[in-house]
């Protein structure tokens, strides 16, 4: 199916295509679609949460952000999620994707290399919202979680600032990257 994305608006000078299969047309260019409910400041987060992902896989896949506004049907959003592109959905904590009772839970994805990043954000402060989007990254990328690395199941500001080895191995095994060519940073204890 063929559709046009009018409301697409590019998000950093990115040059995005009009249709959704010029979208997944581009090898080894994921499209994170962010919803226009984000600030311009959530999105200028965002944005360094995918320039930080760039840098450490060097080139092996690259990601371009999209603004959108959610004016797409149910179907449409279906097709992109079929695709590795990610669509970042704002959410509140009074959403029913939460389990019932739920405050702690400041995000999720989808699955693990799946493509939905789910943000909670009146739970997230201003700061730490560009780490929380990397670690939720990480999951689309195929990183489960693991103690003591940027993937610690829970916030841990210290730990999530920056993309370590451990990660990166996940990552470059579930996407059959080569770990020789991605960049990581070395924690300090």
């Amino acid at each position: 199916m063929l559709f046009l994305f009018l409301s697409c608006v590019p998000f950093g000078g990115y040059q995005p295509s009009q249709t959704k299969q010029d979208y997944i047309a581009v090898k080894n260019t994921r499209y994170v679609f962010i919803s226009k409910e984000f600030s311009y400041q959530d999105r200028i987060a965002i944005d360094k949460a995918i320039n930080k992902w760039n840098f450490a896989l060097n080139d092996q896949i690259s990601f371009m952000p999209i603004d959108i506004a959610y004016t797409m049907s149910s179907d449409e959003i279906q097709n992109i999620t079929n695709t590795r592109n990610i669509i970042v959905f704002k959410i509140d904590g009074k959403s029913n994707l939460l389990r019932k009772g739920d405050i702690k839970t400041i995000a999720f994805s989808n699955k693990i290399g799946g493509n939905g990043i789910f943000l909670v954000r009146s739970r997230i402060k201003d700061n730490d919202l560009t780490d929380v989007v990397v670690h939720e990254i990480s999951h689309c990328l195929g990183s489960q979680h693991l103690a003591g690395s940027l993937m610690n199941e829970d916030f841990d500001s210290k730990l999530y600032r920056c993309i370590d080895f451990k990660t990166i191995e996940q990552v470059s095994k579930f996407e059959h990257l080569e770990l020789s060519n991605m960049n990581y940073c070395i924690l300090s204890k």
